[in-house]
């Protein structure tokens, strides 16, 4: 640095052999940031068909447990649920949705259990084991209409404030 000795003040020069070396650091610094948010988007696009997957195998079982009114069987349990969702773990942060699905697995299996309990009871009318059947329904229903969407919202979101 040349100081001028008359006046001690920095000229122009001086400045300008501390700032212009920072310029292409700078730029470089950016250009690094923009390939790193770039790349966390890239990931996010790529595991999106996946987590959708399971947010879909989730709807469709409780679409036949709910809509259909039929007592959800074994094999759609065990495959249409469990085999396409036990990537959750895997696939998503956090414990939040592979325990969300768990519940909704104890759920239905109880379900299936008490559609059993509650058809095979003569003592109760056709009207009073379809109200009994829609009340244990009920949970299983919700989840169908907003509970699912809620619990994947955040997970599902693509783009979100500085791509995260």
């Amino acid at each position: 640095m040349i100081v001028d000795q008359n006046s001690g003040a920095w000229t122009l020069k001086d400045y300008s052999t501390i700032i212009l070396p920072l310029v292409p650091t700078l730029i470089m610094v950016y250009i690094a940031w923009q390939q790193w948010l770039t790349n966390k988007l890239k990931v996010q696009h790529d595991l999106y068909d996946r987590k959708f997957a399971v947010f879909t195998a989730l709807i469709d079982f409780l679409n036949s447990a709910v809509v259909t009114g039929l007592q959800p069987d074994k094999h759609t349990i065990n495959h249409t649920f469990v085999v396409k969702t036990r990537e959750s773990h895997f696939l998503f942060k956090g414990n939040e949705i592979p325990e969300y699905l768990d519940k909704v697995y104890e759920k239905a299996e109880a379900f299936g259990f008490k559609y059993i309990e509650i058809s095979n009871n003569a003592a109760l009318s056709l009207n009073d084991r379809n109200a009994e059947l829609n009340k244990e329904r009920s949970w299983l229903r919700e989840q169908l209409k907003t509970g699912a969407k809620d619990q994947f919202a955040n997970h599902l979101k693509l783009y979100s404030h500085w791509y995260g």
